[in-house]
């Protein structure tokens, strides 16, 4: 059989990369926020505010409500945690939005 490779007592491969417990050599800090992330949607803000900003989601939501409303299924909270009692009211701009499309998909299937 061979020898075995002699590396002076360097670490090789995943060896010398691997995360050691009490190594703070780098990395943001625990909590602390993700700063691309926040430059995105600084810039998604301004492309809406030069859009329009409320004109332009009403224009969206007027032309094409099937794309409107999956921007709000993509801002609306995934989950909502109620207490207590519980007094649902619809929103009469909302309900006139739904109205209008269902008479639009009627008046298409005519």
């Amino acid at each position: 059989m061979g020898e075995e490779p002699v590396n002076n007592g360097k670490l090789t491969g995943s060896e010398a990369t691997q995360f050691k417990p009490g190594n703070d050599a780098g990395g943001r800090r625990k909590g602390s926020k993700n700063k691309t992330g926040h430059e995105v949607v600084d810039d998604i803000v301004a492309a809406y505010r030069e859009l329009g900003g409320v004109e332009y989601l009403l224009k969206i939501a007027k032309k094409d409500f099937k794309t409107f409303c999956r921007l709000l299924e993509r801002v609306m909270p995934k989950n909502i945690e109620l207490t207590g009692d519980l007094t649902i009211s619809a929103d009469k701009y909302i309900l006139d939005l739904m109205r209008r499309r269902r008479e639009a998909k009627n008046a298409k299937a005519d």
